[in-house]
């Protein structure tokens, strides 16, 4: 008779039973963007833990106003001085940026509606997710980007890192290989210089392969000048095609990479990971601008 009357019908699933189908059924998704949701997940399965919502069916939207304010609340986690790495403390006198915590929401927007249209959230409207997930305020400061004399600094930074060898390995010792020739790093320059010569997203650049780079590709003028194919891989999942012509200088440098490598597999060496780290130790021991990041290039190129 409830039923009949415009009730809620129950499904009977956990909550992190249902937010676990959004990952089951969405494979495809981008390493990045699958870390960003599933962390969020997480938060609001705890939240939910610690606030005794164990069912999908016992999430409403006043709770999601309750959800979101606890997101806000937040203070902000900052790795530990000295600490391992990747171990992190709380800074209590510091909650997290408006665009943290959006992004936060944001994902778990996007879950949460992907659940209430499979019907596993009987008392959750689409008002409810835009009211109850409402983004933060942000302020829209002037566009941050690297000024020339930053991305020389940069470039600069960026070759000492590359260049940088260890004293001496066993091969060496061994007389296997000369004194002073193993590279202690994965270079970064080169990646660097495509990400600002191209405006490329950090992800596309890291994990550009030959099969998408036409050196060969012609300008006006009929001269190869070089073209870079995107799939529809892209996080737009939109293919598109990116001209090198304004950068003749990179052509040179893949061309010289191509050579060197055989035109095999991705175009820059190393991982995700470790370009990401490098970007890191840049900053920190060879003295690159403390404003550099793999966005601030892509906000650079576009000037």
């Amino acid at each position: 008779m409830a039923i009949e009357g415009g009730a809620p019908r129950s499904t009977g699933t956990g909550l992190a039973e249902a937010l676990d189908r959004y990952f089951r059924d969405h494979p495809q998704l981008r390493v990045g963007t699958l870390g960003i949701y599933r962390r969020a997940a997480d938060k609001l399965a705890a939240w939910a833990t610690l606030t005794g919502v164990k069912s999908a069916d016992d999430l409403t939207g006043p709770r999601l106003v309750a959800f979101r304010a606890a997101l806000v609340r937040a203070p902000l986690r900052a790795p530990v001085a000295g600490g391992t790495r990747g171990a992190r403390t709380s800074v209590d006198a510091q909650p997290r940026s408006a665009q943290t915590v959006n992004v936060d929401l944001r994902a778990v927007r996007t879950v949460l509606g992907y659940l209430r249209k499979l019907g596993l959230l009987p008392k959750i409207a689409s008002d409810d997710l835009k009211d109850g997930l409402e983004r933060l305020a942000v302020s829209h400061d002037a566009t941050e980007y690297l000024r020339p004399s930053e991305i020389q600094t940069l470039l600069d930074s960026a070759l000492k890192h590359d260049a940088a060898v260890y004293d001496a390995t066993r091969e060496e010792h061994a007389g296997l290989r000369p004194l002073g020739s193993t590279m202690r790093y994965h270079p970064i320059a080169p990646l660097v210089a495509c990400a600002l010569l191209t405006g490329m997203r950090f992800g596309e650049a890291a994990g550009l392969t030959w099969e998408e780079v036409d050196l060969e590709a012609v300008g006006d003028d009929g001269q190869p000048v070089g073209e870079i194919h995107l799939t529809a891989a892209t996080k737009t999942k939109r293919a598109r095609s990116v001209d090198l012509t304004v950068s003749p200088a990179l052509r040179d440098l893949l061309v010289a990479m191509h050579k060197r490598d055989g035109g095999q597999g991705t175009v820059f060496s190393g991982t995700r990971p470790t370009a990401e780290a490098a970007a890191k130790r840049i900053r920190k021991d060879y003295g690159a601008p403390k404003t550099f990041t793999w966005q601030a290039l892509r906000r650079t190129c576009g000037t």
